[in-house]
């Protein structure tokens, strides 16, 4: 079994941003052909109006398949691997009233399903 390891490449545009924003992926041991979701949690997400950030993984361990179960009021997100490179996820997500998102500690953003 290997234990897969990811990067996050984190940039975030905010505003009103009151504590230092976390985002946290879990870690997932797997054997090969597993299918697997790696959750992508959050704290101190306080009055966030709009984000963007890259995923990557190694491509040689798995295959990205898709986003799924999303957080309330994060469901717009745009996301899309990287064109010409796999193992790079791109996100993008703006609140579309152009209000800000507040969510409670340990929430889950979305999955990353493999």
């Amino acid at each position: 079994m290997k234990k897969l390891l990811f990067l996050l490449s984190i940039f975030f545009i905010s505003f009103n941003i009151n504590a230092q924003l976390v985002l946290k992926l879990s870690s997932v041991t797997a054997n090969k052909g597993d299918n697997i979701s790696i959750e992508l949690r959050t704290d101190n997400f306080t009055k966030i109006q709009s984000s963007q950030y890259s995923i990557a993984y190694d491509t040689m361990l798995m295959q990205y398949i898709d986003l799924s179960n999303f957080a309330p009021g994060y469901e717009d997100i745009a996301y899309t691997e990287q064109p010409g490179k796999k193992g790079k996820i791109n996100t993008s997500w703006n609140n579309p009233n152009g209000e800000s998102n507040s969510y409670p500690n340990n929430t889950l953003l979305f999955k990353i399903n493999f």
